[in-house]
Formats: structure tokens, sequence, C-alpha cells
């Protein structure tokens, strides 16, 4: 007679797979959102041809996916913001199609704005900012294994990973362009490697090779790079200790793409992540101000060059926004210039400028349960408001996924004003440093206690 499990045991076996099955989900559809175009680069050199519609199908099942991992937070706040996300720019999009036909239906800007709703959900899912560091250092083993292998063995990853094969296969390289000067690094993307007269900037000795890894773009590896850096300086002034994976990935990864600009953004988010949180606030909500309007104003004060550096799509973006009209201003009508080098002007081609107000207001309106939350805000705020100098790379979900979950891991941590002054007594309590709880509406039910509701002063992470 088979002996009967125990009904305890039972139990605990049965929690014990759903509380790994919480843990394990999140971190694949991360990783899924940060290797599946690496995935289908593979599948394109050696298996078989992809199509636009592959990638478009592969992007919305992860963020689908997420979706549905995260749906106990799914309150009425979020769902708004989703409806009204998706209504407001398939709105402008229909009316850019009516005024501007011969550009078509351009929908693709509402899944750049769902991808941070939806990781940001997933990350409240997450039981403690350690199985974060866990997952960072699981895809920080990967992305610095394959920057390796294409750094010292470029012709044999290309045999295996044609980066060029695939961005004309997804339709973000025409093939006629293939041939063009700044395509000469055969097999990469065209910035894959820096031309002869501008040399590599962050240590030359290594070439003019830029490495993209699993990101096959230099510019997302230096994203990448940037995002890892803020997470470890602020993992190191929570735990009081220095967490040199993050920080030395991070690091590397800048130098290795020859980021120099993910050099000149990480100087200023590490500054601002030191500064009191309401002063970096301030700072933060007026940089698109001034930024935009140095953009706008730069060709008639300074001779700006033209060309592959960074003063060449400074230039690029400045020319791109100053040939904006009201309707272009607001969303209403298609840029007549291509937008890939100007994040500022693909932003506000797609949600116009009251859109972005939006967006950025409800960015940093986002609440979190300790100050550490608040500096990782406010300093990937600076982050994005640079980088939309010199285009949207910071908007896509191989970049974007990691630095909203980790946002949202942040927001629902509660990391108590005695374990912020010693790091001794995070390790002795680990306990008091986890928190599971389930957002409902104004209040917290907390999941490692009693089933009871209980009033906060602590809001949901956004409401």
């Amino acid at each position: 007679m088979a002996r009967l499990v125990p009904k305890g045991q039972f139990t605990t076996e049965k929690n014990s797979i759903a509380e790994r099955a919480a843990i394990l989900v999140p971190f694949a559809l991360l990783l899924a959102a940060i290797c599946f175009n690496f995935i289908l680069c593979f599948i394109n050199t050696n298996i078989i041809s992809i199509t636009p519609l592959s990638v478009m199908v592969a992007e919305m099942l992860i963020v689908s996916f997420a979706f549905l991992a995260s749906l106990r937070f799914l309150n009425r706040t979020y769902l708004l913001l989703i409806v009204g996300t998706i209504s407001y720019i398939l709105t402008l999009s229909l009316v850019r199609w009516g005024v501007s036909p011969e550009h078509g239906l351009d929908i693709k800007i509402i899944r750049d704005f769902l991808i941070p709703i939806a990781f940001f959900m997933l990350g409240l899912t997450i039981k403690g900012l350690r199985h974060v560091d866990v997952a960072i250092k699981w895809i920080a083993t990967i992305t610095l294994s394959f920057a390796a292998f294409e750094y010292f063995y470029l012709a044999t990853f290309l045999t295996y990973f044609d980066v060029l094969k695939y961005y004309i296969a997804r339709g973000t390289i025409a093939e006629s362009d293939s041939a063009h000067a700044f395509l000469a690094a055969s097999g990469l993307y065209f910035s894959g490697v820096r031309p002869e007269a501008q040399g590599r900037a962050l240590l030359p000795f290594l070439g003019d090779h830029r490495v993209s890894s699993i990101f096959l773009e230099p510019i997302s590896l230096g994203y990448f790079g940037i995002i890892l850096v803020l997470w470890g300086v602020i993992r190191s002034q929570i735990d009081n200790k220095i967490h040199f994976v993050a920080l030395v990935t991070g690091l590397l990864s800048i130098v290795l793409a020859d980021s120099r600009f993910g050099a000149c953004v990480i100087i200023v988010a590490v500054i601002l992540s030191f500064m009191p949180s309401r002063l970096s606030q301030l700072g933060v909500l007026v940089i698109p101000v001034i930024v935009v309007f140095g953009l706008v104003l730069a060709p008639e004060f300074f001779d700006l060059s033209s060309g592959l550096g960074f003063s060449g799509r400074i230039s690029y973006s400045s020319r791109v926004l100053a040939g904006f009209d009201v309707w272009n201003w607001l969303g209403f009508k298609a840029s007549k210039m291509n937008t890939f080098d100007s994040g500022y002007a693909y932003v506000f081609s797609g949600i116009g400028v009251a859109g972005f107000v939006i967006f950025w207001v409800i960015f940093l309106s986002i609440k979190g349960r300790s100050v550490y939350f608040y500096v990782f805000r406010n300093a990937s705020a600076a982050y994005f408001a640079i980088a939309l100098c010199i285009g949207e790379g910071q908007l896509t979900i191989k970049t974007a996924s990691i630095l909203w979950f980790m946002m949202g891991a942040l927001a629902i941590t509660w990391i108590p004003e005695r374990q912020r002054k010693s790091a001794r007594f995070a390790r002795h309590n680990p306990g008091s440093y986890r928190l599971a709880t389930v957002v409902v509406g104004r209040h917290l039910l907390r999941a490692d206690g009693p089933a009871r509701l209980r009033a906060s002063p602590v809001a949901a992470p956004l409401q």
C-alpha cells in the first residue's frame, strides 16, 4: 500500500514549486527579451530566413507573457494606463496616416511604450533584490562570454551570427544600403567598426571593432552597460558593499562597445545618484526641455559637423527637429526626415509633445518604498533624457526590459531605515529585506504573514 503524503508536507512542496515558478518565470521572460534577437539572428544565419513578421510576433509574445506573469498586479491604475496608451497612440497614428498616407500606418511606437509597463509590473513580482542580482550574474556571464567570442574570433562569430544579414531580413536595413561605406564592416551592424579616420575613443589599443555581443548593436551593449553601472551603484549603497559583477560588467560593456556617449551618461547619472532625490528629481524634470531647446537652437550658434561621429549625430538630430512644423510637434504629421538618429524627433512625431509630457510626468511620479528607488528612478530618467539626443535605442526591448524590471523590483522592495544604516542588519535579518506583497488599490496585502489588509501610507508603485 502506497504511503500517503502528509497534508502539511504536500502543501510545503506545492508552495515550494509555486515559489520557484514565481522566480524562474520572470527571469525567463527577461532573458528572452534580451536574447530573442540574438537567437533569431542565429536561426536566420544557419537554419531558415526570418521575416519582419517573425520578429514582431516574437516581441509581442514576450510582452504579452510579461503582462500575464504579473496579472495579479493589474489594478485599475495599470489597466487605465495600458488602455490609455494604446488608444492615444493609435489615434495619433491614424491621424498621421490620413495626413501623410505615403508614410503608411506606423503603430510600432505603441510597443515602445507598452514595454515599460509590462516589465515594470513584472519586476513587482520579485521577492527580494538578491534575486535580481542572481539574474544579472547570469546575464552578465552570457553577455561577456559572447563578447569575448566576438572580439577574439570575429570570423567564426559571423559564421554563426551574420548580424548584417539579420537586420536586412528583419527590414531594419534596406538591402540596397548594404554596400554603403559605413557598412564596410562585413557581417556586422553598420556601427560595428569605427571609421579609420575616427578611431576608437575608449582604450584605442583594442582596435576599431566595436563589440555588440548578444545585443547585436554596439550602442545597445553600451546602454546595457549604463544600466548595470546604475544598478551596481544603487545596490552598493543599499548593502554597503561593492557589487563588483554589475559594476565591472557594466564598465566592460561600455569599453568593448566603445560607447563614448555611455561613458558620459554614467558620469552624469552617478553624480545624480549621490544627490538628494528631491534635488535630482527637479534636475531631471527639466533636462528634456533644456536638451530640446539646445538641439533646436544649436545650428544657429554652432557649426556642427556632419558624419557618423557624435557631433554629426547631434547635428542630424538638430536638423530634424528644426524642420518640424506645428503638426509634427503635435504628432499629427510624420517627419519628412528619418528619425532613426534623433530620439526626440522619433518620440515627438509618434506621440506628440503632449504625449511626451504626460509620459515624463508619470515616469517621475512613480512611487517606491525606499529612497533608493527614487535615486535609481531619477538617474534612469537622466539616462533616457540624454540618450534621446542621438536615437531611440533605449526604448527597444533589449535594454528597456531590464531597466524597467529593475525599477519594478526596487519599487516594491521595502528597505527599513535601520537596514540602510547597517549592512550587518540586512545579512542577519534577510526576512525583513524581502517583501512579497499584492498591491490592491491603496492597500497592501502582506503575503508573509496572516491574510489581512491594512491601510498603508505607501501607495501602489504607480498611482
